[in-house]
């Protein structure tokens, strides 16, 4: 199992869900909704994040990694969790 593949392959499937979200809201954009509110921003954010883990699952299944246990899997996504962080931080909206 290599860690920097799933990174990476993480990276830029993230890359690619951001394209789509600015193309959404691009597209649903007037002249209201410029400014998000702070409830707003936090739950896109919450968003975010839950896709970012949804697709480190999907990469997980993918790549046929294999757990022993439970805490084996929790250990690979704490070994993970700084990048989601890196990409959250990277791709929330101001």
């Amino acid at each position: 199992m290599n860690i920097e593949k799933v990174k990476e392959q993480l990276a830029l499937r993230v890359q690619e869900i951001m394209v789509k979200r600015k193309k959404h809201k691009i597209q649903n954009l007037t002249s209201f909704d410029i400014k998000m509110s702070w409830k707003e921003k936090v739950a896109d954010t919450e968003d975010l994040v839950q896709r970012i883990y949804h697709t480190l699952n999907e990469l997980i299944t993918q790549n046929q990694i294999l757990f022993a246990t439970d805490s084996e899997k929790e250990d690979f996504v704490d070994h993970i969790e700084p990048t989601i962080y890196d990409l959250v931080i990277r791709n929330i909206d101001d």
